[in-house]
C-alpha cells in the first residue's frame, strides 16, 4: 500500500517518541502522539521537507487541526494523557537504531490501509481511525481522561470519509494501479519508508552520480562493483532519500522496485507463458508510471544466460529496456559488465556506468560501529572495540571472494555465532579461545553474558583460512608476536649445508611480518640459485610447512610447460570467446582461494618473456587480474623462483659471490626490471660428503619409525653404515637427489623383499652392517 507524507512523517515522529521513551518497538500510542504533534505544529514539525512534500504534510496538519476541532477534542490534553500512561524503557536509544512497528501496530496500518481503498493512498486520517476503532490501553485511558471515547471518534471519522467533504477530496489523491508491480515486485522504496538506521559512509559521491543517471530520462545507471562491495546499500539509500523527500522534485514520485525473477513463479497457477504474462504487465505498469525503475542485481537476467527463466525475462525485459519504455537500475561487477554490457553495442549506449570501488578501512571501522548494536541485540552479546579493529585488518587480508566491507561484516557475523554456539564448537579450548564472560555494571543482575573481542576475531579468521592464527593476523595486526623465532632452526634441521641461504631467506621472511617498512607487493620474493639437489625446491615444501601448517600450501608451477606466449592464459584464465575462459587460471585461482601460500617458479629462466611481464606486476604491486576482470590477493603470499643457471660457478671457493656479483651475472638472463623486483637472490651450493652424511641419518630413522609401526621391528646399525651409506650416495653433480636413488636400490628394495618373503617372522628386529663394501640385513632377536 501506498503513504501520503503526512504518514511519513508522523511515523518518523513516533520512531522519535519510542526513542525518547526508551521503547523497543513502535506502538500505536507513539502514532497518536506524532499525530496530535502534527495537528498542534503544522508546517513547523516538518520544516527539513520542501518543495511538494512540504506542502503536502501542510495540508494533512491543517486537515488534522479542523478535525480535532470539529469534534471538540483537545490535543494538547490527549497527548499529555498519553505520555503520563506510557512508561519509561530501560534506557534511551540513538535516533540511528532500526526500530520496528509492533504487531499490533502493524495490524493498525492494515486497518489503515483498508479504510483507503485501492484507489487511495493510507493518510493520517486514516491511520487515526483505525487507532481510534481499535485503542489501546494507554490510548483508551488518555481519551477518555480528555473527555470523548476513542470508538465514537472512529465512528465520526468514517462518517466524515462517508460524506466526502471538500477538504478531505483535496488530501485523498487517486493514485494509478500497479497490482502486478506490488505483488511480483519488491519496492524498496516503500520498504525502506518504514524503516530508520540504513547507514551509508563516505558514499557522498556515489549517491550523487546514481541520482543524476536518475535524472537522465536517456541512460539506466549500472552499478559496476565485486561482490560485497555495498552496490544494494547505494540502492537502498537513494530508495530511503526518495521515500523521505531528499531528492530533486523530479525524483519524488519515483519508486524503486527490485525484478526477482523467482517471484514471478509464486502461486499454484504457474503454466507455460504465465510467467512473460506477469513480467509484461510489470512493464505496462511501470511504463504508464513513467518514475517507476526496475532494480536488477543480477546481470543474467538482462542478457538471458544462465538458467533458462533468465532468457524468457531477458526476451521480455531487454527490448523494453533498449527501447526505452522502461527503466532500470543495473548492479553487477567488472566481468560481468565488460561481457555483458561494455560488449553489447544496443545496451552500452543505455546504460552509465557508475563505479562503486572498496571503501578505505577507516570506513569500514565506522560502518562495523553502525552494525554493532543491531548485532549485540539480534544474538545477544558484547562487541569490543579491539574486535570490530581485528575484524577490517584481518579481513582485509582475507581473500574469500568477497569485497570490503562485507567480508568484514561477515567474520563480524561469524565470529558472533561461534560464540553464541560454544558447545557446538569443535575445539576443546572454545571456553577459553572464543567466549570470555563479563558482569553486567550498575544493574544488580548476575547474569553473565558473552563477549567478542580481539582475540575471537584472529581465532574465528585462522579458523576459515585452516591456518595457524599466527599466520592469519601476524601481518594484518601490526605488533602481533611473529612466532617465527624457530623457522631458521627448523629449515637447518632439515636441509643440510646451506645455512648462509637459509638465514638469508628467514631475515627477509621475518623482516617482511614484522612489517618495518610500507611494502605493497608480496610478502618476500625470492630467486634461488645453484646446482639440482641440493635443497631449492624443499626449502619451498618446509617455507609452506612451517608457516602455513602443511605442504599443501605450495603452489609448484614448472615454467617448462610456459615457453610459449599464449600459455600466459594458463595462469590468469583464457579471455573471453576462447576455450576456457569459464575456467580459473592457475596462478589467479589459487590466489583466491588461498592467498596465504608459497609459490614456487621452477626454473624460472625458461618461461616465455610476456610471463615475466605478468610477474612484473605481482611482484610490484602485489595484485593480479584474471581474464574475467577479478583481482587476486598476493601479498601474503611468498614466491620462490628457482634455476639452474650456472652463474654460480665462479666464486665457489670460500665464501663465495656476493649478491650484488649474481646479480650482474643475471643481468645476461633477466631484465633489470624484474631483477629489481626481487627481494633476494640466494645462492645454494654443491653439498660435501659430510652434508650428504648429515642427510642420511634422518631418513634411516623414519624408516625404522615405518618399520617398527607397521611390522613390530627393530632397525639398527652403527657409524660406519652412515660413512658407507653416505659415500655410496654422494655425486656432486646430482647432489641429494643421487642419495635418495642409492638408498632405494641398496636398503629400501632388499629390506622390502626380505619383509615380503617373512625373513623376520621369529626376530624383533634387524641390524644394518658393511662388509666387504656392501651393506648386509641382518636379523635379530
Amino acid at each position: 500500500m501506498d503513504y501520503t507524507a503526512g504518514v511519513y512523517h508522523v511515523h518518523s515522529l513516533a520512531i522519535r517518541e519510542a526513542s525518547r521513551m526508551g521503547h523497543d518497538f513502535v506502538e500505536t500510542a507513539h502514532e497518536l502522539l506524532g499525530i496530535c504533534e502534527l495537528a498542534l505544529k503544522g508546517v513547523e514539525c516538518s520544516a527539513v521537507n520542501e518543495g511538494l512534500r512540504e506542502e503536502e504534510i501542510r495540508a494533512e496538519a491543517e486537515t488534522l487541526k479542523a478535525l480535532f476541532g470539529r469534534l471538540g477534542i483537545e490535543v494538547s490534553s490527549l497527548c499529555e494523557g498519553i505520555e503520563r500512561r506510557m512508561e519509561k524503557g530501560k534506557g534511551n536509544f540513538p535516533a540511528g537504531k532500526l526500530y520496528h512497528r509492533s504487531e499490533h501496530c502493524k495490524q493498525i496500518f492494515a486497518r489503515a490501509g483498508e479504510l483507503a481503498g485501492i484507489d487511495r493512498a493510507v493518510n493520517c486520517l486514516h491511520l487515526l481511525a483505525a487507532i481510534m476503532e481499535n485503542p489501546a490501553p494507554p490510548v483508551d485511558e488518555a481519551c477518555r481522561e480528555a473527555g470523548f471515547d476513542g470508538r465514537w471518534a472512529a465512528r465520526e471519522l468514517m462518517d466524515f470519509f462517508k460524506s466526502g467533504g471538500e477538504e478531505f477530496k483535496n488530501l485523498l489523491p487517486p493514485r494509478k494501479r500497479t497490482e502486478y508491480l506490488d505483488k511480483y515486485g519488491v519496492d524498496l522504496t516503500r520498504e525502506i519508508s518504514m524503516t530508520v538506521g540504513l547507514h551509508v559512509v563516505d558514499r557522498k559521491e556515489e549517491l550523487l552520480r546514481l541520482e543524476r543517471a536518475l535524472l537522465n530520462v536517456r541512460v539506466n545507471p549500472v552499478l559496476v562493483g565485486e561482490v560485497g562491495v555495498g552496490k544494494e546499500t547505494l540502492v537502498r539509500a537513494i530508495a530511503g532519500r526518495i521515500a523521505r523527500g531528499d531528492v530533486p522534485h523530479e525524483l519524488r514520485k519515483a519508486r524503486i522496485v527490485k525484478l526477482v525473477a523467482s517471484n514471478l513463479l509464486e502461486g499454484e497457477e504457474v503454466r507455460p507463458g504465465r510467467l512473460l504474462e506477469r513480467l509484461m504487465k510489470m512493464i505496462v505498469e511501470a511504463r504508464e508510471n513513467r518514475w517507476t525503475f526496475f532494480y536488477i542485481d543480477d546481470v543474467n537476467l538482462l542478457a538471458g544466460s544462465g538458467l533458462a527463466i533468465n532468457r524468457d525475462v531477458a526476451n521480455v525485459l531487454l527490448p523494453a529496456v533498449i527501447n526505452g519504455e522502461v527503466r532500470c537500475i543495473l548492479a553487477t561487477d567488472s566481468a560481468g559488465y565488460h561481457r555483458h554490457i561494455a560488449e553489447n553495442p544496443r545496451l552500452s549506449g543505455r546504460f552509465a556506468r557508475i563505479e562503486v570501488s572498496e571503501p578505505s578501512d577507516d570506513v569500514v571501522l565506522e560502518i562495523l560501529r553502525h552494525a554493532k548494536r543491531e548485532l549485540e541485540e539480534e544474538y545477544p552479546l558484547r562487541i569490543t572495540e579491539d574486535a570490530l579493529i581485528a575484524a577490517v585488518r584481518i579481513s582485509r587480508h582475507m581473500d574469500t571472494g568477497v569485497a570490503m566491507p562485507e567480508k568484514a561484516v561477515d567474520l563480524l557475523h561469524e565470529a558472533c555465532a561461534l560464540v553464541r554456539l560454544p558447545t557446538l564448537s569443535s575445539k576443546h579450548k572454545v571456553d577459553t579461545i572464543f567466549t570470555t564472560r563479563w558482569q553486567l555494571p550498575s544493574t544488580g543482575d548476575s547474569s553473565l553474558r558473552l563477549e567478542v573481542s580481539g582475540e575471537t576475531i584472529k581465532d574465528v579468521a585462522a579458523n576459515k583460512a585452516g591456518l595457524p592464527a599466527e599466520a592469519v593476523v601476524q601481518r594484518a595486526v601490526p605488533g602481533e608476536r611473529l612466532g617465527l623465532d624457530g623457522l631458521e632452526a627448523f629449515l637447518k634441521s632439515r636441509i643440510a649445508g646451506q645455512d648462509d641461504a637459509l638465514e638469508s631467506i628467514c631475515g627477509r621472511i621475518i623482516s617482511a611480518y614484522a612489517g618495518l617498512m610500507e611494502r605493497k607487493g608480496p610478502l618476500a620474493v625470492f630467486l634461488f640459485l645453484g646446482p639440482t639437489g641440493v635443497g631449492k625446491t624443499e626449502t619451498a615444501r618446509l617455507l609452506a610447512e612451517r608457516l602455513f601448517g602443511t605442504q599443501d600450501y605450495l603452489l609448484r608451477i614448472d615454467m617448462s610447460e610456459y615457453m610459449e606466449a599464449h600459455a600466459v592464459a594458463r595462469l590468469i584464465g583464457s579471455p573471453p570467446g576462447y576455450v576456457g575462459y569459464e575456467e580459473e587460471g592457475a596462478l589467479t585461482g589459487w590466489l583466491r582461494m588461498r592467498p596465504h601460500s608459497v609459490v614456487l617458479l621452477d626454473e624460472i629462466e625458461k618461461a616465455h618473456p610476456k610471463v615475466f611481464d605478468l610477474f612484473l606486476q605481482v611482484f610490484d604491486s602485489g595484485r593480479i587480474t584474471d581474464a574475467k576482470g577479478r583481482t587476486s590477493d598476493a601479498r601474503n603470499a611468498i614466491f620462490v623462483m628457482t634455476s639452474n643457471l650456472e652463474v654460480w660457478e665462479v666464486g665457489e671457493e670460500g665464501n663465495g659471490a656476493s649478491e650484488e656479483w649474481l646479480r650482474q651475472r643475471l643481468e645476461g638472463h633477466f631484465r633489470r626490471e624484474f631483477l629489481n623486483r626481487i627481494d633476494r637472490v640466494v645462492l645454494f651450493r654443491h653439498l660435501g660428503l659430510e652434508h650428504v652424511k648429515a642427510l642420511v641419518k634422518p631418513v634411516l630413522e623414519g624408516i625404522a619409525t615405518n618399520l617398527k609401526e607397521k611390522y613390530s621391528l627393530d632397525l639398527r646399525w652403527d657409524e660406519q653404515v652412515l660413512d658407507f651409506l653416505a659415500q655410496r650416495g654422494y655425486d656432486q653433480r646430482y647432489g641429494a637427489r643421487e642419495l635418495k636413488r642409492t638408498l632405494q636400490k641398496i636398503l629400501e628394495e632388499p629390506l622390502s623383499r626380505k619383509l615380503i618373503g617373512a625373513e623376520f617372522e621369529g626376530y624383533e628386529g634387524c641390524r644394518l652392517r658393511v662388509r666387504e663394501q656392501r651393506l648386509e640385513i641382518i636379523p635379530e632377536k
